[in-house]
Order: structure tokens, then sequence, then C-alpha cells
């Protein structure tokens, strides 16, 4: 799970520049045309796809899930080109096109917010709201609730913006995390090869424990439980 927030974290920051960019153009000038609208959010929707294909180049860990963000991420760039190149084929269904990028790209947080829960983060719901709110306004903008083409052009950069601040928090906040669990399992490290060296022979490992703001009676995943260990064992 760390490996795999590690790589996302690069390209969740790179899209959340690209949504905050263009999300300010837009509320900035409203009356900017809808092919502008159109080649501009192709080049974030092509910018999320290459970064995607990029976590596949250097996947770890679960290849499903590094097979999954090869599939988005070439689905992803496909469609950006496409934007770009073509944008009055896209005007009549840019609501739709625009929402279900939300939705999708929201979904592949979800995976991130379970990963935390995996470790023993008590609060990985702070992420999982994140990408629900975000599927919430993909919702809407599927249902094009807009009047005129400005009043589109403006809700989309407010929805932009807002998607760049929640995944620049939400990042933020798991890479707090993150670390703060990785550290725990470096000094826990550091203490088995001290009492090895001291020449103890027998040491009682224990990786049943939460780390972080977990309920310690909650029970911890025996997956995450056995690698802890495993770690602890080749420390």
């Amino acid at each position: 799970a760390f490996s795999m927030f590690k790589q996302a974290k690069a390209g969740l920051l790179l899209s959340s520049a690209a949504y905050l960019i263009l999300g300010v153009c837009l509320i900035g000038w409203p009356d900017l045309s809808v092919s502008l609208l159109c080649q501009g959010f192709g080049a974030v929707v092509l910018i999320s796809g290459l970064v995607q294909v990029w976590r596949y180049l250097r996947r770890e860990g679960n290849p499903f899930y590094a097979y999954l963000s090869l599939l988005y991420g070439v689905v992803a760039a496909a469609v950006g080109v496409a934007l770009i190149a073509w944008p009055k084929l896209f005007l009549s269904v840019l609501p739709v096109v625009f929402g279900l990028f939300l939705i999708v790209d929201s979904i592949g947080r979800l995976g991130q917010a379970l990963d935390l829960k995996a470790v023993g983060y008590g609060r990985w719901w702070v992420y999982l709201l994140t990408s629900l709110v975000s599927i919430a306004l993909g919702a809407f903008v599927l249902c094009n609730p807009f009047q005129t083409v400005e009043a589109m052009v403006m809700a989309l950069g407010v929805i932009l913006v807002l998607e760049a601040v929640m995944n620049l928090v939400g990042t933020l906040f798991a890479s707090v995390t993150v670390w703060r669990l990785g550290r725990a399992m470096e000094k826990a490290e550091a203490l088995v090869r001290a009492y090895a060296a001291a020449g103890v022979q027998k040491i009682h490992i224990d990786a049943s424990m939460r780390l972080g703001s977990g309920d310690p009676q909650a029970p911890l995943d025996p997956a995450v439980v056995a690698r802890r260990a495993a770690r602890l064992c080749r420390a």
C-alpha cells in the first residue's frame, strides 16, 4: 500500500495542478469559447491518462491495480487527444464526458482510501469522503442543468477548482499518514536489530496492533499483520 500510494502521489499532484489552472481560467473568463473549453479539458484528460500509463510502467504491488491504471490511462489519453483535435464533435456531449471523467477518476481514489484502511489507519474515511464528493459532482454534471454556455463554463470551472483542492488536501492528508506509518515500522525494525545486536536470542514479535489513530480494539487485517511480521523478521 505504501509503494502504491507513492506512485499515485505524483500523478495526483500533477492532475490537481492541471485542474486548478483550467478551473481558474474558466472562472476568470466565462465567455471563453466552448471549443477552447473542450481543448483545455482535453489537455487535462490527456495529462491524467499519461500519468496513469506512467504509473503502470513503474508498477509495483497488486498487478490488478496496475492493469486498471493502464486501461484507464490509454482510454483517457485517447479521449484527451480527440477533445483537442476535434472539439466541435464533443460540444453537445461535453457535460457527459466531463461528468464521466470525474466519476471514473474518483473511483480510482476510492482504492487508495481502502489502502489506508488496510494498513490500519482509522481516519481513512476522510480520503473516502473526498472521493464520494467528487462522484456526486460528476453525477451533478451528468444531469446537465446548465441553461447557458456561460453558466456551464463557470460551473465546470468551480468544480475543477474544488476537485483540485480536494485532491491536494486528500493527498497531503494521506502523505502524512503514510509517512507516520512508515516511520513507526522503521522504529520497530531498529528496535528488533538492537535486541539482536545485544545478543537476545528469543524475540516475541506482535504485529497485530494498529498504528496512528486506528481503534486499538478493532481487529487488523491478517494480511497486514503477516506483512508487518515478515518485515520485522527480515530486519
